[in-house]
C-alpha cells in the first residue's frame, strides 16, 4: 500500500479501533464506508466478506452469486495485496491464517444486508454508524 495511503488511514483506524464491539457486528459498517472513502480518494478497492470454514465460504460465495444478502464472519476491503479493517492495514497473506480465500459483494448488497440488524452479531451498538461515517467522512 502506498505511503502516503496509510499515513492517512493510520488515525482513522485508530478511532475506530476505539468504538465499543466494533468488530462483533460493525466490521460490515467499517467496510462500506472504508470503500467509499477509497473510492473518493481514486482508488479502486473491493470489498471481501470472508469465512473461517471452506463450507461456510461456498456458502457465501453461492448467496453473493445469487443476489441475496448475507452476512459473513468478517467484511474486509482490499487493496492491492492490503486488506482493512477497523484493526488495521495488513497484507491479504495474513488474514489466509484465519479465513478462507474472500469472496467479492458489491457495495450495494452489502448495503441492503445492513439494513436486516437479525443477521449481524447484536454486540456492535448501531448508534455508532454515524461515528464511523464521520471517522470516514462518508456522505452516504
Amino acid at each position: 500500500m502506498e505511503p502516503k495511503l496509510y499515513a492517512a488511514l493510520a488515525p482513522k483506524i485508530d478511532r475506530l479501533s476505539e468504538i465499543p464491539d466494533v468488530d462483533y457486528g460493525g466490521c460490515g459498517f467499517v467496510a462500506l464506508h472504508m470503500y467509499d472513502y477509497l473510492i473518493s480518494k481514486g482508488y479502486k478497492p473491493k470489498i471481501l466478506g470472508l469465512e473461517r470454514s471452506p463450507e461456510e465460504r461456498e456458502e457465501l460465495s453461492l448467496n453473493i452469486r445469487s443476489g441475496i444478502e448475507s452476512s459473513a464472519t468478517h467484511f474486509v476491503v482490499k487493496v492491492g495485496s492490503a486488506v482493512i479493517d477497523a484493526r488495521g492495514v495488513k497484507h491479504y497473506r495474513e488474514l489466509r491464517e484465519e479465513y478462507q480465500p474472500g469472496v467479492v459483494v458489491s457495495r450495494e448488497l452489502l448495503a441492503e444486508a445492513l439494513k436486516e440488524r437479525w443477521r449481524w452479531c447484536l454486540w456492535f451498538d448501531r448508534k455508532y454508524v454515524p461515528v464511523i461515517r464521520r471517522i470516514l467522512k462518508c456522505e452516504n
